[in-house]
């Protein structure tokens, strides 16, 4: 007898404080939309599942991209502004990131995508100290890939296991 009557606050407090935490919680995901606005600041994966291609437009003042195959190669990536589009096919992934102090939208002419945030930006950076090294690999056994490098800096490319030095490239502060 005593069971049941935990078992009944139980379910009461249960039902009474449920639309607290609804009410309180972030809205996480939007399936099936044309059109997604996203915050500054804000990052999101991009994916669809029709069987065909569709053209996702990105349109804001400063923004971050990375389009992955359905084998989660790099398919392309960049920094753009303005209105752009990017071909996502079925099982590829378009992650963005709003670099802006604005909104920005993401949205398709014909059919819906889904869009789930991320915890972390389309495109990595790391910002080293003078003296400080670092080494990146590239894991794509068939594509190049670029990274940009800013400030004062000296790098040195290997290829087929040979050394190959690159120029010391001088950016002026700010245009990072």
């Amino acid at each position: 007898m005593r069971f049941q009557k935990n078992i009944r606050i139980f379910l009461l407090a249960a039902i009474l404080l449920l639309p607290l935490f609804v009410l309180k919680a972030p809205l996480a995901e939007s399936a099936g939309v044309t059109s997604y606005t996203l915050g500054p600041g804000q990052s999101v994966t991009v994916t669809h599942p029709h069987t065909s291609m569709i053209y996702v437009y990105m349109d804001g003042a400063n923004y971050e991209y990375a389009r992955y195959t359905a084998s989660e190669a790099v398919s392309s990536y960049g920094e753009d502004s303005g209105r752009k589009s990017q071909q996502v096919y079925k099982d590829y992934i378009l992650d963005v990131t709003n670099r802006s102090n604005t909104d920005m939208t993401i949205e398709t002419t014909s059919k819906e995508f889904d869009v789930s945030w991320r915890n972390s930006d389309a495109l990595a950076r790391y910002t080293l100290q003078p003296g400080d090294s670092m080494r990146t690999h590239n894991g794509d056994l068939t594509r190049s890939h670029n990274i940009r490098t800013g400030g004062r800096n000296s790098n040195i490319a290997i290829k087929n296991g040979s050394y190959v030095p690159r120029a010391c490239t001088q950016t002026p502060p700010g245009a990072d």
